[in-house]
This record gives C-alpha cells, structure tokens and sequence, in this order.
C-alpha cells in the first residue's frame, strides 16, 4: 500500500528553499574539492543517520536524496532509518539502535521532540560523551 501524502503551498516552500540550499552547498563543496581545500571531508567509515517518524511518507525521499548527496560529496555515508508508523515509543526504539551504532551524526525529526529526549537514556550518554 502506498501512502498518498500532499504537500500544502507553505511546506512546498520550505521543501523547495531546503533544496536549494542543499543545491548550493553542493556546489560550494564541489568548487572546493575540485580546489583541493574541502571545508570538510569525512574520515573514512563515518556514517550519518537520518531517522524520522512515518518513514513511508514520500515527504522524506527528497529530503533524504539531498541529504545523501551531500554527504557523497563529503565522502561521507549515509543511512534511512525510522518508523513506518505513528508511534513515538517505536520511534524511540529506532532512535536508540541508530545511536547504539555509534554513528557520526544524525538528522532527527522526532513525532514529540519532548517524550524522545526525556525517554531516551541513550541519547543522554550519547550527548554526554560530545
């Protein structure tokens, strides 16, 4: 079953400006890279996590194809992960295994931004240790 998922004029906008963005941070680091002085490069074997709520959602693949090119560009790794459903403890759970692989960083957009960071004690060693 494919889940149908509609924009509104607002939120295409912001979609459309992050793109650009991302767009020109790519060309930025591609100029540089083309230079020899990348701003930034991974080391090799990072990886960066992107994990988010109702992971279907077709919102996410752009957002997540910026994200991964990027991140090639970088040198850099990257995974999709999150919950297929709208469930904040599953969320959790798949937040806890990402962090549990030590990852180098992750994008994270949690269905209650209050219950994940308060329930996740993993997140607090995690923050602990930056």
């Amino acid at each position: 079953m494919k889940m149908q998922f509609q924009l509104n004029p607002t939120l295409k906008r912001v979609v459309g400006i992050a793109a650009l963005s991302v767009a020109s941070l790519l060309t930025t680091t591609g100029t540089a890279s083309a230079e020899g002085d990348a701003p930034f490069r991974c080391k090799p074997g990072e990886t960066y996590y992107m994990n988010v709520m109702v992971s279907g959602v077709e919102y996410w693949f752009p957002v997540y194809e910026m994200m991964k090119q990027a991140a090639q560009s970088m040198g850099c790794k990257t995974v999709y992960t999150g919950t297929p459903e709208y469930d904040v403890n599953k969320q959790l759970a798949s937040f806890e295994q990402v962090l549990a692989k030590k990852p180098a960083g992750i994008l994270l957009h949690p269905m209650n931004q209050t219950h994940l960071l308060s329930q996740s004690t993993a997140q607090q060693r995690w923050v602990s240790q930056l």
